[in-house]
């Protein structure tokens, strides 16, 4: 797409409508966002498989990792209107990896916002469990899933990447990372949702060295 969208702007360099040439360029920036994305998924996944990631745990404040994810995210999360909210308490430590769990959250939190409408919201929460972990939860207001979907989500054989509510590609890949990221560190991810109803992704990760 990169190559038609750019060939196109080369091959109409008088276009005059500059709502149309800024309609290519954002399709340019888009796909090329796509394509990176798609990039560094593949590498991640394919060092994960080969042992090339490191696993280096360690105590580490939950809002600190999310302060940085939301960071990156908040432009995201601006084009759309949609509020970002973290419940989640100063107090929060966890054993992990912080590479790894900030992968973690920031595919969750943009998986959120993809299939989130304009004016929605997206809730971050912790609760401490009796198996010693600590539970984050990342609730949106968006579209929901239906069941089949949501049995097919963490299966590598299975292609499960679906637009977003304004369009949004995905790669396929980073629920599959996710997965693999928070059961190399001890913890689980799962998924309750509804269609139309919106979603909540839970992930729990130990609190200190098992």
């Amino acid at each position: 797409p990169i190559i038609a969208f750019s060939d196109m702007l080369l091959e109409n360099q008088n276009i005059n409508d500059e709502e149309e040439r800024k309609g290519i360029l954002k399709l340019i920036n888009t796909s090329a966002k796509n394509t990176f994305k798609l990039l560094e998924n593949l590498l991640t996944w394919s060092s994960l498989q080969t042992g090339k990631i490191n696993y280096l745990p360690e105590k580490q404040h939950l809002k600190l990792l999310l302060f940085e994810v939301f960071t990156e995210l908040q432009g995201q999360a601006k084009n759309k209107n949609i509020q970002l909210v973290d419940t989640t308490s100063e107090n929060d430590l966890i054993y992990a990896d912080a590479n790894m769990t900030k992968t973690v959250l920031r595919n969750l939190i943009s998986n959120a916002i993809k299939f989130t409408n304009q004016e929605g919201s997206i809730t971050l929460a912790s609760k401490k469990r009796n198996n010693g972990n600590l539970e984050i939860s990342v609730r949106d207001t968006g579209v929901g899933m239906p069941a089949d979907i949501i049995d097919k989500l963490f299966n590598i054989t299975e292609n499960t990447s679906t637009d977003g509510t304004e369009n949004e590609k995905g790669t396929g890949l980073g629920l599959i990372l996710c997965e693999e990221f928070v059961t190399n560190q001890g913890g689980k991810i799962w998924v309750e949702s509804e269609l139309g109803e919106g979603s909540t992704f839970k992930v729990q990760l130990p609190i200190d060295k098992k």
